[in-house]
């Protein structure tokens, strides 16, 4: 039986109301449970048990619901990478928004702040240090992360340079190559500052004001 008369107190009442099974909020808060777990503590000093008290649910219902901790590791990963989603929408929404000379700078300034926030939450940051310290035990997640996050990014801004090369606002000969100078100039030392020391807090003002250099070094190379 589900819905809110089945629940019982290892269960997810949020879920439970929005019409997941039973089966379905528990797994729901074992991904939860494991995500904050690993990513506060790192791969090896998380514990399946651990997982288990946290999501309020049996060891037995968590290996039910993954084989093993590797599988429940990817499977945290992957789900998390769908998120990108929302960071291509919103890039490609910059992009349609420039179709005049005049609106360039300013159309690219404002995406390049957005794309920096984006990339430089601190949940984006966390959880890409935990993939690049667990890429030795995980090359083919590591490559699917990458792919699936920083890969879409570059992608999208690639299919938005290729939008102005036509509007005639920029000279593009190689989108996927501008669209990588565009993200680390407006990316790279702001992602290393974050990488490098937790502590850094790269502030709004900061992040504008790279954001604003970089894309004056951009549209210098390819107006």
């Amino acid at each position: 039986m589900s819905g809110p008369e089945a629940l019982r107190p290892d269960e997810d009442l949020a879920s439970a109301i929005s019409g997941a099974s039973r089966t379905d909020a528990k797994r729901l808060a074992i991904i939860d449970a494991a995500t904050q777990l690993f990513i506060a503590r790192g791969y090896d000093r998380t514990s399946m048990d651990e997982i288990a008290a946290s999501a309020q649910v049996s060891k037995q219902t968590v290996y039910k619901q993954f084989q093993d901790k590797p599988s429940l590791f990817r499977e945290m990963v992957l789900g998390i990478t769908q998120r990108a989603e929302g960071i291509v929408e919103a890039i490609s929404a910059h992009f349609e928004g420039i179709d005049r000379a005049e609106e360039l700078e300013e159309g690219l300034r404002g995406l390049a702040r957005s794309y920096a926030g984006a990339v430089l939450a601190p949940p984006v940051i966390r959880l890409r240090r935990l993939v690049i310290s667990e890429a030795d035990r995980f090359p083919d997640l590591a490559r699917a992360y990458y792919v699936r996050a920083p890969g879409c990014g570059l992608d999208a801004v690639a299919d938005g340079l290729r939008l102005l090369d036509r509007r005639s606002l920029l000279h593009v000969d190689d989108p996927p190559v501008a669209a990588g100078h565009f993200s680390y100039l407006v990316l790279g030392q702001l992602i290393d500052r974050k990488l490098f020391d937790p502590s850094d807090q790269i502030t709004d003002t900061e992040i504008a004001e790279h954001s604003h250099g970089a894309v004056r070094v951009f549209i210098a190379a390819y107006r």
